[in-house]
């Protein structure tokens, strides 16, 4: 099925067409009865309330996201909202279509339009960005080196000897470098609850200041009475998240999930964890030459940028790239046509990224009905314009490297493993310990139980014999695991590397194998 061309109003959505259709009494999202008056003018007011809010807030804000400072940005104006809605209308299986609550309508049409608004910056937001006093410096240039450059260039800039060629050039790298700033820092920061409250909070106070040309926020946000602001924040926020968020629990109660399958919003309920799927899936999927409009393209970028080293580049490139796509019964495909093997490698990573996550989305649902159209299996037919693509990569045979790095190649004697375990313990117990002091010097310190050394003799059940060095010591969360732990040559304990370090979890780890001289 090759999608519909994007509608050019909300109005003209598929999902706005299934509310008026909820509000004028032809369709119902109840499978038992139709719809009484109560409820046909709820969501004839919502109708009205979201066409209003998109059309007269998000679209004009949309629009200022790759202006000025986030040119380097692919297209994220209002565009993106209408097109990530529209997509979502036709990822949804036509069943689960006909039960869409004017609550899950509503998210997803807002959603669809706010989750990326904090890309965007305001004149004031921008200079309050780069001032000083500004966490951006903090996050980003730790040791000052970024503002000390900046503030050489800054002083160079100010030389205004006519003809000065030099103070032309340093006012030009001043400015793209505070760019390039600032779009890392929006790609930080868009996605933040914190973000989000900033941009619905400007909204309430154009509003008081117009109340006749700026609508409610607050009235927008609510269905029946009902306020949805707070989980549709959440749901924003979750789509720069890891997909398994979806499965947690609430934070501020436990008892409850993060997003739940039946949250009321007024006289329907809203299944928030399908909501956030949906946009997550949405958004991934607005992959095509849409979002970068060959104009803007060749205007924009520089004339002489190497894909091979400008991400924003090899960004527009492969969104230009892809001419259309469709769905298929058991498939994604995408096709187009590329000028350089970069660019078509890019893309191949981009539709397996893809895959990914449609995978990843499927086990939040695990054996339940799984309410879309797309599978986990993504096609990328390109043309290749002048050369030959051939994906090639290195390759290790794993049971050689695991060879050389457990057995003699490394340790003379088989007792070295154990004592290199041991080590390992020890230096994890010091650790914590200094950063134990560090954070509070008042902590008595104890030895007891840091370190335990288990061996399980599993032979009579064939299975094979466990050595474990067990520590209470700093552990590995996440980051380490992920940029260290599985990075090979690198060291978390080089001094040169900082990385954030949560002193409430402490993580004890076992090292399970075959003792060369136990097994």
């Amino acid at each position: 099925m090759r999608l519909p061309e994007r509608p050019a109003k909300i109005t003209d959505l598929d999902l706005m067409a299934r509310l008026l259709a909820y509000a004028e009494g032809r369709e119902s999202w109840l499978s038992d009865r139709t719809l009484g008056e109560h409820e046909k003018n709820a969501c004839r007011q919502l109708h009205a309330n979201l066409t209003s809010f998109v059309e007269r807030c998000l679209h004009p804000l949309m629009d200022r996201v790759t202006a000025r400072e986030m040119e380097a940005f692919t297209m994220h104006d209002h565009g993106h909202g209408l097109k990530v809605a529209h997509i979502m209308w036709h990822i949804i299986d036509p069943i689960r279509r006909n039960s869409l609550t004017p609550g899950e309508i509503a998210l997803l049409v807002i959603s669809a339009h706010l989750h990326d608004l904090g890309m965007g910056l305001s004149k004031e937001e921008r200079e309050a960005r780069l001032r000083p006093e500004s966490d951006l410096w903090d996050r980003l240039d730790g040791d000052g080196a970024y503002a000390a450059a900046l503030a050489r260039l800054a002083n160079i800039a100010t030389q205004t000897t006519a003809g000065n060629s030099r103070a032309a050039e340093a006012a030009y790298q001043v400015q793209q470098a505070q760019e390039a700033l600032l779009c890392i820092d929006c790609r930080e920061r868009h996605a933040t609850r914190e973000r989000y409250e900033e941009i619905l909070q400007s909204l309430q106070e154009m509003h008081r200041l117009g109340p006749a040309t700026i609508p409610d926020p607050k009235a927008a946000l609510s269905f029946d009475g009902d306020s949805y602001q707070e989980k549709l924040i959440e749901i924003c926020v979750s789509h720069n998240e890891d997909v398994q968020t979806l499965l947690e629990r609430d934070p501020r109660n436990i008892d409850q999930w993060r997003f739940p399958t039946d949250y009321p919003i007024g006289c329907c309920n809203a299944d928030t964890r399908f909501v956030a799927t949906t946009l997550r899936l949405a958004d991934i999927l607005d992959f095509d030459r849409e979002r970068t409009p060959p104009v803007l393209f060749y205007y924009i970028l520089p004339k002489s940028g190497d894909p091979s080293g400008n991400t924003s580049i090899r960004e527009w490139s492969k969104h230009l790239a892809i001419s259309n796509w469709e769905i298929e019964n058991s498939k994604l495909v995408f096709r187009g046509r590329s000028p350089t093997a970069l660019i078509h490698h890019t893309i191949v990573e981009f539709c397996k990224t893809i895959e990914n996550e449609i995978l990843n989305s499927r086990s939040v649902f695990n054996d339940q009905y799984w309410p879309y159209t797309i599978m986990p299996n993504v096609e990328c037919l390109i043309e290749a314009t002048g050369y030959r693509y051939v994906p090639y990569r290195f390759t290790l045979d794993e049971e050689r490297i695991y060879e050389l790095l457990m057995g003699k190649g490394i340790y003379n004697h088989p007792l070295a493993a154990l004592r290199e375990l041991i080590q390992n313990s020890v230096d994890a117990c010091l650790f914590r310990d200094a950063l134990t002091k560090i954070y509070d010097d008042s902590i008595t310190l104890s030895n007891n139980d840091r370190i335990i050394i288990e061996y399980r003799d599993n032979s009579a059940n064939d299975l094979p014999n466990i050595l474990s060095v067990i520590d209470s010591g700093i552990g590995m969360d996440r980051i380490v695991i992920e940029n260290y732990f599985l990075k090979v040559g690198r060291s978390y304990y080089n001094p040169a590397i900082s990385l954030p370090y949560d002193r409430d979890s402490v993580l004890r780890i076992s090292i399970f194998g075959r003792s060369p001289s136990l097994a």
